[in-house]
């Protein structure tokens, strides 16, 4: 990634219609998409033709199981698909597998060869390797003037479907990878920014921010695309109490629209409502997204902290401890900057990182955790001296050491805000979670909570369910598929 520094005042752009949702094509169309066994489905020199517009970059869809079935069968290929298929390396750099086999269907496989059938099934019939707006423009164009499917893919991350299209062109934006730091100037911010490709990815994007002395809000995955679902789905992360939600932290976006137009948008410039939804309304939903502008912070010491518990057989004990836990997080809840990330499952509960910015000492952790601990000891649940806490120099060393870069993609997930009035009225809301939480662990899935007061920050008005705004805090349920 080129990381250049530069000064960028805010200008404005001159509107144009736009809504992603929104079509050009003619009323006397089909409203249903063209597939490849459709006789009007473009033929191979359409395809070809399409290629030589967009300078070669055209990509043909292969499902990434197809080593593993007649006659492209190779053992070793196969054998080495078969070992990374629960992992995320694999989909991270393909042009449109993505990391959800449950919308693959099962339609390649690569445990189901080599005499079977080997399908694209919904990814997508071909990719467009985005390099540029007009490249964008050209593949929104091609895929309306033949009447198929739009699909946009960038690191595959992606467990609600959203980048699945049976017979769809795919827009790829992986390759989108500037990072470019800017001193921003706008009537609504004035500081240190930070202009993101498509591409760019937190394990990218914090390392260069730290080189330059700031810190970003961003995910816990380090493989997570920043433009995508994390700042167009609101987008919380390690730093969220201390700076508010991925969405907060957009200052303007670099779109193609559905009418093909290139558009940079601001809450400054006549496209001031493209903003506001992009900012938290949902990836893929409004325009594409070639690049963010995001507001970066001065950088320096942060504390993290980790314990956990396991139950031992007494579940009375143990999901007294998870109430305890959840009380606890009231508590929390109230220092400014510290989010919380933890797991439950029917045997134990982690705190897997606390982050605290901008300090020096463990204490305010330790003080207000402290009272937690001894209510554990009374039910005689041990830490197992499983309690660390660290203070590192910056943010990027912190998360190196601190943020588990072990994820799966073979789940199915499930979640739920959870507002702070549900943990204080410990008569009857609260016990009806715990007992929610309990019936749900009981059937093998893990919950992983974020608990991070997102009220904080300096943002502008966005489309962020307002709900986050009120939860203590988001539970997510994964389950192994």
């Amino acid at each position: 990634n080129a990381i250049v520094v530069l000064v960028l005042l805010l200008v404005p752009i001159v509107r144009t219609d736009l809504v992603f949702s929104a079509t050009t094509v003619s009323s006397s169309q089909p409203t249903c998409r063209y597939l490849p066994t459709d006789a009007k489905w473009p033929d191979q020199t359409v395809w070809d033709h399409m290629n030589q517009t967009v300078g070669g970059r055209l990509i043909r869809g292969v499902p990434l199981g197809q080593p593993c079935y007649t006659p492209q069968f190779s053992a070793e290929e196969c054998s080495r698909i078969q070992e990374e298929w629960v992992l995320l390396s694999p989909f991270i750099a393909d042009p449109v597998n993505f990391m959800s086999p449950y919308w693959m269907n099962n339609s390649c496989s690569p445990f189901l060869g080599p005499n079977g059938s080997c399908m694209l099934g919904n990814l997508a019939s071909y990719a467009l390797d985005v390099n540029s707006a007009e490249d964008a423009i050209a593949g929104i164009r091609f895929a309306q003037d033949n009447n198929i499917r739009l699909t946009i893919k960038n690191t595959g991350h992606d467990f609600l479907g959203r980048s699945a299209g049976a017979g769809s062109l795919a827009l790829w934006t992986h390759n989108l990878d500037e990072i470019a730091f800017v001193n921003y100037s706008s009537p609504l911010y004035t500081g240190p920014a930070v202009r993101i490709g498509a591409g760019v990815e937190y394990q990218d994007l914090y390392l260069a921010a730290s080189s330059q002395g700031y810190r970003v809000v961003g995910g816990s995955c380090s493989t997570v695309g920043v433009t995508g679902g994390f700042s167009q789905g609101g987008g919380h992360g390690p730093l969220g109490a201390a700076y508010g939600l991925g969405a907060d932290q957009v200052l303007e976006w670099e779109v193609v629209t559905a009418a093909g137009q290139h558009l940079t948008v601001s809450p400054m410039n006549d496209d001031a409502e493209l903003y506001w939804a992009l900012s938290g309304g949902g990836a893929g939903n409004f325009a594409l997204v070639l690049s963010v502008t995001v507001q970066a912070h001065v950088d320096g010491p942060v504390a993290g902290a980790a314990f956990s518990f396991v139950n031992i057989g007494d579940d009375i004990a143990y999901w007294a401890a998870v109430s305890a836990w959840l009380r606890t997080l009231i508590v929390l809840d109230t220092i400014d900057g510290l989010t919380i990330v933890w797991t439950i499952t029917a045997g134990a509960l982690s705190l897997e990182f606390a982050t605290l910015p901008d300090v020096t000492t463990t204490d305010v952790i330790n003080n207000t955790l402290a009272p937690f601990f001894t209510e554990l000891a009374e039910l005689n649940v041990s830490l197992t001296d499983s309690y660390k806490t660290d203070v590192h120099a910056n943010f990027a060393e912190y998360y190196d050491v601190w943020v588990s870069q072990t994820y799966t993609s073979n789940i199915s997930i499930g979640g739920r805000l959870i507002p702070r009035s549900m943990v204080q009225d410990q008569n009857t809301a609260l016990p009806a979670l715990v007992a929610a939480l309990r019936g749900i662990t009981s059937g093998g899935a893990q919950i992983l909570g974020v608990a991070a007061n997102v009220t904080h920050g300096n943002y502008t008005p966005n489309a962020v369910l307002p709900s986050w705004r009120d939860a203590l805090f988001t539970m997510s349920f994964a389950t192994s598929l």
